[in-house]
């Protein structure tokens, strides 16, 4: 009986270790040991993230948001990389921690704060102004937000400009799409009426489009704390460190000089390819 109960103690002393829940990474940590840190970007949002078609590899991402990525590696004295995806790919790949961060203009929001976490935010820029783009000839017919209801509106899924059209235009004909370029197109031939999208963006599309333009219309603005770097959650320390340096950042005045050098950048190399 002794011994059973003594084999009984340690089967059950063995089941309780087993089950503990297992301790939560150090992603700061582990960007240190591999050197290396991986930020996803969605590379079709002038002038914060885009392609120099003129240059391949890691070196054709370009824009605001990637010299900020750069900045945030050489802080930290290891190499960048930066994976291309989708814009509304990007948390949940995050989350499912297979990129360490991501930087794409994201904007809090209480969804994506279930999946991730947001650092202090490091421009606000896009978040004072948002609005759509259209075709300069069309301008006229919108001349206030109750004219964009019937038009065929559409915009980037997962933005903050969904958010936007789906609380203030709720009967319009929304489409989301994937990459901010591929509307601008669609807008460009005639077959849609407008795009949704931050009046800074929306302006670097125009450098090389004479036929569009920002409308003067604008949404009522809900978010004004501006873009964050998103990273999986609970990474204390990760976190601390990316909002130091954003700090030193802001104190610089830094992201508004990569801003103005992406502007020049997408100047000369044509926000659309035509």
């Amino acid at each position: 009986m002794k011994k059973t109960l003594i084999i009984l103690f340690v089967t059950l002393f063995l089941t309780a270790c087993s089950s503990k829940p297992e301790e939560q990474s150090n992603l700061y940590q582990d960007i240190l040991d591999k050197k290396e840190i991986v930020v996803a970007v969605s590379p079709d949002y002038v002038p914060y993230e885009f392609i120099d078609p003129s240059k391949q590899g890691q070196d054709q991402y370009v824009g605001a948001d990637i010299e900020l990525a750069k900045y945030i590696a050489e802080k930290l004295g290891i190499t960048l990389t930066i994976k291309a995806m989708d814009f509304s790919d990007i948390p949940s790949a995050i989350a499912l921690e297979r990129f360490d961060l991501g930087i794409s203009g994201f904007t809090h929001s209480e969804e994506r704060a279930k999946q991730i976490q947001f650092s202090d935010s490091y421009d606000n820029s896009e978040s004072t102004c948002q609005g759509f783009l259209v075709r300069k000839d069309r301008a006229d017919e919108f001349k206030s937000l109750k004219d964009f209801e019937e038009a065929h509106v559409v915009v980037q899924n997962g933005s903050l400009q969904q958010t936007y059209v789906q609380q203030q235009l709720p009967n319009s004909k929304q489409r989301p799409i994937g990459k901010l370029d591929d509307g601008v197109l669609e807008l460009k031939y005639n077959k849609v009426d407008a795009v949704a999208i931050s009046c800074e963006s929306g302006a670097s599309f125009t450098l090389n489009n004479d036929d569009l333009m920002v409308s003067d219309v604008k949404f009522d603005i809900i978010d004004e704390e501006g873009m964050m770097v998103i990273m999986p959650k609970e990474q204390t320390e990760l976190l601390e460190h990316i909002n130091a340096i954003i700090k030193e950042v802001k104190e610089n005045g830094l992201y508004a000089e990569w801003m103005n050098d992406a502007n020049k950048l997408a100047e000369d190399l044509g926000a659309v390819n035509e």
